[in-house]
């Protein structure tokens, strides 16, 4: 039986200021700020023009939401792992960090909110570490980073405008979550030729997996005809990409693709 396992999706940030280095006693509350999309229709941030800031101070650089998330994913995969092995029973879980940036670049307040299934130990950790980067000096700015843990895999938490993978169906895959993860961006490429005015929302895209890891076969469907073009890139991403032996011998993996339409 096939199951489902994870839902990998990107996210839209909204700034917020945060003052101070220390906890607060509460979580503070939001400051309107300026947000902007990139040329690629990803999500990304500009500081607001700030009447303290020095007049020859440049603006903050516009990082997308899996620009900032790629600087410490590794990090917050091995928090969510040391924790694990101090609470065996934590299982999936999510929270979001909230950061504020100073002139020089430095994370200045980090504050974790929002958050379900994951132990303090790990909240603390993931706070920690993302205290500790640095960014382009600039004006200061502010951000909210929401992260999911699912399936031993640490992905965005919410959803953005653009082509994204929902549930990901597998069976006998125990890697499938952090493979599709890296999957998603050539996916996401493959399904842009897609015409608005086909009616396709989602489009299906299936492997069937050998004894070594390799893709054996591959198809690409939807509720309607799926362009030959779609086809052929999702295949191209899909054999070129190794998953861990399966467990039985052979594997199954379901990627649906969700199409948003373009605001």
């Amino acid at each position: 039986m096939v199951g489902r396992i994870a839902k990998v999706v990107p996210v839209a940030f909204t700034l917020l200021a945060c003052a101070g280095k220390g906890p607060p006693s509460a979580t503070p509350s939001s400051t309107a700020t300026k947000a902007h999309a990139s040329n690629d229709g990803s999500s990304a941030r500009e500081a607001p023009a700030s009447s303290t800031s020095t007049p020859t101070s440049s603006p903050a650089p516009a990082l997308t939401d899996e620009q900032i998330l790629a600087r410490v994913r590794s990090d917050l995969l091995a928090c969510y792992e040391q924790g694990k092995k101090s609470t065996p029973a934590m299982a999936d879980g999510k929270l979001t960090l909230l950061a504020s940036v100073d002139t020089s670049g430095k994370t200045t307040c980090v504050v974790p909110t929002d958050d379900i299934g994951l132990t303090q130990e790990v909240e603390d950790c993931m706070s920690s570490r993302l205290g500790r980067e640095t960014f382009t000096p600039g004006t200061s700015w502010s951000f909210e980073l929401p992260i999911a843990v699912r399936a031993g895999a640490v992905t965005l938490g919410k959803e953005a405008a653009g082509p994204v993978i929902e549930e990901v169906s597998e069976h006998g895959l125990p890697d499938a979550m952090k493979v599709v993860h890296g999957l998603l961006p050539k996916l996401s490429e493959c399904v842009q030729p897609v015409e608005k005015s086909s009616g396709l929302r989602v489009i299906h895209i299936g492997a069937r997996v050998g004894s070594d890891g390799r893709v054996s076969c591959t198809v690409a469907t939807g509720a309607g005809a799926v362009p030959e073009e779609v086809r052929t890139c999702s295949r191209t991403a899909l054999e070129a990409t190794r998953f861990g032996a399966p467990k039985s011998g052979a594997g199954l993996v379901s990627i649906p693709v969700k199409i948003l339409a373009a605001k």
